[in-house]
């Protein structure tokens, strides 16, 4: 986690813990929209995921000052839309390694030692994680290009070959 800072770790994992929890208090009645942006943070895609048979929105945010990459996951519908469902930090290893994420079709991404922190209890992990530990990302179907091919160009990647 040094590449962004064990500070900014903790700083983005009290936001979206704060933001999982006032998002499912009853007391809340709105949330706006700026509630949900972190100072230094840059989105560079939004695409839609089916993750533990749930519609998420997938985010990749990019650290302004250092540039590193912050994959993040969110309710895609319904009440509790934008609510934090997951985080996960691109660590430098990750950054400097050529097979850290592979697109294996159309709309499916995988991700190799993605650590993710979880912001919500009814969320399954595993039922994402491959045989070999990698973490799959599935893109539900989009027009013109695939929103699994926009995410690894975001942050890069060749395509798979």
């Amino acid at each position: 986690m040094s590449f962004i800072g064990r500070g900014r770790v903790r700083l983005v994992l009290f936001h979206c813990s704060f933001l999982a929890l006032k998002a499912r208090s009853l007391s809340t009645t709105f949330i706006a929209p700026e509630e949900y942006r972190i100072e230094g943070e840059r989105r560079l895609f939004q695409g839609q995921i089916l993750d533990d048979n749930f519609q998420h929105s997938l985010y990749i945010f990019q650290d302004d000052l250092t540039h590193a990459y912050r994959l993040h996951a969110a309710v895609g519908n319904g009440e509790l839309r934008r609510c934090p469902v997951w985080t996960a930090f691109v660590s430098e290893l990750q950054m400097n390694s050529d097979t850290w994420i592979e697109r294996h079709s159309r709309h499916r991404v995988r991700v190799k030692d993605l650590q993710i922190f979880v912001f919500c209890n009814e969320y399954r992990r595993k039922a994402q994680i491959r045989r070999h530990g990698e973490f799959e990302l599935n893109f539900t179907h989009s027009a013109g290009d695939s929103d699994s091919e926009d995410a690894v160009r975001v942050i890069d990647v060749p395509p798979a070959q």
